[in-house]
Formats: structure tokens, C-alpha cells, sequence
């Protein structure tokens, strides 16, 4: 049952098999315990409010049963662009925008009006997914691609997260699973994320803080 002022709830992803523990906000009201949901908690991209849930994740690394680099590789070369191909929470294709003819400050209407672009990141995308022994992904939605930059101010790392390139919607915010693969792809030795951090974040194992920007 719900117990105040928080509950956490176990669960399992469908789409990746990871294992969640979810807290969420409560209150008591007069027919008992009930989940809050108004709250100051905002993210980037999303409109509104509302009572922040907590979200910790376990067994992430490897979901195609290849380990963190499903390629063996923390860089590898796709159509003569280094990419770095991160498996963590789900597959992704991290590329440097100075590779790509970006500024990584380009807003999600500039990115969508890029045609060229979209194409580029595709043929990236799929490139990158033969590499990792995906197959062929022409029909698929996954791996995603992101495009990486050095942040600036406090943040990190910034980053242009192209969800599907086929259709050429730039992401108006950062999926979880996106922001948790990019995280740890920044506490991966030799990859193309790491290398554009400039702080260091700490150990692979350690509990570290990592702040992306987005549009």
C-alpha cells in the first residue's frame, strides 16, 4: 500500500529489462493516502509542474548483451566520422557536432529544417547499428543518435538528441534513457562524451553528478 509521504515502487522495463525503483510524492488526505502530484518540479522541453519522482536504475549496462561498448571499441569510424557507441540503459550513436557541420548550439527548428542533417545522422545511425550487431535498422527506431558539444557555464556536456532522423524531429527534451547513456558515456575511458567534459566526473563506479544541456 501507500505509506507518506513518499512509496516506492519496484518495476521492470518492457523495452530494455531494466529494473526501476520508482518514488513517488504522497499526502494524506481524508479517504486515506493518496499520490501528489502538484509540485515546483519542472523539466526542460516539457510544460508545467509538478512533485518530483525519483528514479534509480539497476542492470543497465548491456542491454544487447554486448557490455557498455557493444562494439568492443570506445571510438570507432562510420563513413569517416568517429562515433562512440554506448550501451547503457539503451543503445545509442554519440557523434562530436564539429564532426557533423554543427555548432552544437543549433536549435530544434534549425535541426529540423536541416535536411542534409537528418540524412547524415541517419546514415550514422544505421551505420553504427550494423557495427553493433543490430542488423539492419532502417525500419526501426533504435539505436537513437545524439550529437555531443563541450557545454557551457556549469553544465557538462551539451547535447542535440535526434530521436529519428527519418522524420526530422529534433527532441524537445532529453529522454531518461537517453540523459543515462550519455551520463555514462561521459564515465567511459576513450569515448568521444569523456572527451569533451571538462571536469572530471570520477569513476565509472562512483555516484557521480552529470549536467547535460539541451534545447
Amino acid at each position: 500500500g501507500l505509506t507518506c509521504p513518499s512509496t516506492t515502487v519496484k518495476l521492470r522495463s518492457l523495452n530494455t529489462g531494466t529494473r526501476y525503483e520508482i518514488e513517488v510524492q504522497t499526502e494524506n488526505e481524508a479517504g486515506g493516502i493518496r499520490v501528489r502530484y502538484s509540485g515546483n518540479q519542472a523539466i526542460s522541453g516539457v510544460p508545467g509542474s509538478c512533485a518530483p519522482v525519483s528514479v534509480r536504475a539497476r542492470g543497465m549496462a548491456g542491454t544487447l548483451g554486448r557490455g557498455i561498448l557493444p562494439t568492443g571499441n570506445a571510438v570507432d569510424e562510420v563513413g569517416g566520422i568517429e562515433v562512440s557507441c554506448i550501451d547503457f540503459s539503451r543503445p545509442m550513436v554519440l557523434c562530436k557536432a564539429s564532426d557533423v557541420g554543427m555548432t552544437g548550439e543549433e536549435t530544434k527548428e534549425e535541426c529540423d529544417a536541416d535536411v542534409e542533417l537528418n540524412e547524415r545522422m541517419e546514415n550514422l545511425r544505421r551505420g553504427a547499428a550494423r557495427l553493433m550487431g543490430m542488423g539492419d535498422v532502417s525500419a526501426e527506431t533504435s539505436p537513437k543518435i545524439a550529437v555531443l558539444s563541450s557545454a557551457r557555464g556549469d553544465d557538462d556536456i551539451s547535447v542535440r538528441y535526434f530521436t529519428d532522423p527519418r522524420h526530422r524531429d529534433l527532441h524537445y527534451s532529453l529522454a531518461m534513457t537517453a540523459a543515462q547513456c550519455i551520463a555514462a558515456a561521459c564515465l567511459t575511458e576513450g569515448s568521444l562524451a569523456q572527451s569533451l567534459v571538462s571536469r572530471p566526473l570520477g569513476e565509472p563506479e562512483s555516484t557521480t553528478d552529470v549536467s547535460i544541456r539541451h534545447p
